[in-house]
């Protein structure tokens, strides 16, 4: 067994993720979960997005975690936090979800997480892995076997409390644009935003695991379609989002695409000028998001947390402070509101977007963010040498930046100037390139640091 978890789940091409070891690696969690909740047949909850690979990958890991003793909940195809919301609502001990999330067609991963509702970060994935050795595999006894429960009114369950959670019935016309990418949030995001009032023009909107509208990441490249019917229809608002449903980005009426920075700093501004009570109250994200979010909870006196880039980091963050924890995100559009679930959530995110809207237009929204300029580059590299490349780099630079603020992450590293800029420069843990993310107080500015940090890298490939 080669594979191992990256920083969501483990990651592959179907010649290494495939039935075969898709069973061995599901066993494994099975055992895992068993140790860790001391129960002798534990509920473990499975999910699968369209990917071609994904049924045969989906019914491999139920044999397995059936295998392992435990029973599973089948909750079919579905949105990952859809997947994760009924996690919680079932009360099962771990979940399995069958999805590669942003990434091309022909990959897939197994994304796991535990009884606390936090993703398995790569370091905990090795205990799992542990169990597929012979010297750890127990004794199998048939008498013992799990079995699988059909668990897939999941969908209906998770929209009625999305519309008690939004409590929303629109009066004023609002039209919007939503581009589901060809992924799972086709099967109940438009339902639950006719159901608000919206008016809703859906794109992109069949199921199909090539991907054949767009790619997946709903970056500014990709939702160009969307970008065009917004500015056409002169609608109110454009959504796009991933495959899994987890990544959101917006759309303004004037047609300007919304980084996902962007769109957690609206969602934080949103609560903290309509939340009753912000004492102790605190934001989360990671080190790649843009100061943005910061400034604005300085601006009501709230605290920052930073985390270490990834889902299983943030959401350990928001576990840590789940009573005083506002909103929490990612800078890809990755936005959790604890008080429903600490799953980053697409389609929650899309639902209460009317609600926003109701007080301004989105592009006064915009405007009234404090301006930061950013500028991302990515590198295409082995994925043998992206890590020692990375670490290589920062032993050469943190003598060199010895008077900035340095901060260590788990695959790269982060440099704070004292200017307000910043760069962080780390391995993908997901896709074979090296990330470069630059921000400063113009773009001339952002443009530059980037480029500076990608020579010095360059000098060590």
């Amino acid at each position: 067994m080669t594979l191992e978890l990256g920083t969501n789940g483990i990651r592959a091409l179907f010649d290494e993720l495939n039935g075969s070891s898709a069973l061995d690696i599901a066993f494994g969690f099975g055992m895992f979960v068993k140790q860790n909740t001391k129960k002798e047949k534990p509920k473990i909850a499975l999910a699968q997005d369209m990917r071609l690979t994904s049924p045969c990958i989906f019914s491999a890991s139920a044999a397995g975690l059936m295998e392992s003793g435990c029973d599973v909940l089948d909750f079919g195809i579905c949105p990952s936090p859809v997947a994760e919301f009924g996690l919680d609502r079932y009360k099962a001990d771990g979940l399995i979800i069958v999805t590669a999330s942003h990434n091309p067609p022909e990959w897939n991963a197994l994304k796991f997480v535990d009884w606390n509702k936090i993703p398995i970060s790569q370091e905990r994935g090795k205990k799992i892995i542990a169990y597929l050795s012979k010297e750890h595999k127990p004794k199998l006894d048939y008498t013992k076997i799990g079995k699988v429960y059909d668990y897939k009114n999941i969908l209906n369950d998770y929209k009625l409390e999305v519309l008690k959670f939004v409590n929303l019935k629109l009066e004023k016309k609002l039209k919007m644009i939503v581009d589901v990418g060809n992924g799972t949030s086709t099967l109940i995001l438009p339902q639950i935003l006719k159901e608000i009032g919206l008016e809703v023009k859906v794109i992109n909107e069949e199921l199909n695991g090539r991907f054949p509208s767009r790619p997946s990441e709903p970056n500014e490249k990709n939702l160009s379609k969307l970008i065009e019917i917004v500015k056409k229809e002169n609608a109110d608002c454009g959504v796009g989002l991933d495959g899994d449903a987890d990544r959101i980005t917006f759309v303004d009426e004037k047609g300007r695409w919304i980084i996902g920075d962007k769109v957690l700093a609206i969602c934080a501004l949103y609560l903290l000028k309509n939340s009753s009570e912000l004492k102790d109250k605190v934001l989360i994200t990671t080190y790649a998001t843009s100061k943005v979010v910061q400034a604005i909870g300085e601006k009501f006196g709230l605290k920052t947390i930073y985390c270490d880039i990834g889902a299983p980091y943030l959401a350990q963050k928001i576990y840590e402070n789940k009573n005083n924890c506002l909103i929490a995100g990612e800078e890809v559009g990755g936005v959790v509101f604890p008080k429903f679930s600490i799953a980053k959530d697409g389609i929650l995110t899309a639902a209460l977007l009317p609600k926003i809207l109701l007080e301004q237009k989105l592009s006064k929204w915009v405007d009234e963010l404090p301006n930061f300029y950013n500028a991302k580059i990515k590198i295409e590299t082995n994925e043998k040498i992206k890590i020692k490349l990375v670490e290589k780099l920062f032993k050469e630079l943190k003598n060199e930046y010895k008077d900035c603020e340095i901060v260590k992450l788990k695959n790269g590293f982060r440099i704070d100037f004292k200017n307000d800029s910043w760069v962080l420069v780390r391995s993908s843990g997901t896709e074979n390139y090296i990330r470069i993310f630059a921000e400063a107080k113009t773009q001339k500015e952002a443009d530059e640091l980037s480029a500076k940090f990608k020579q010095r890298l360059a000098y060590l490939m």
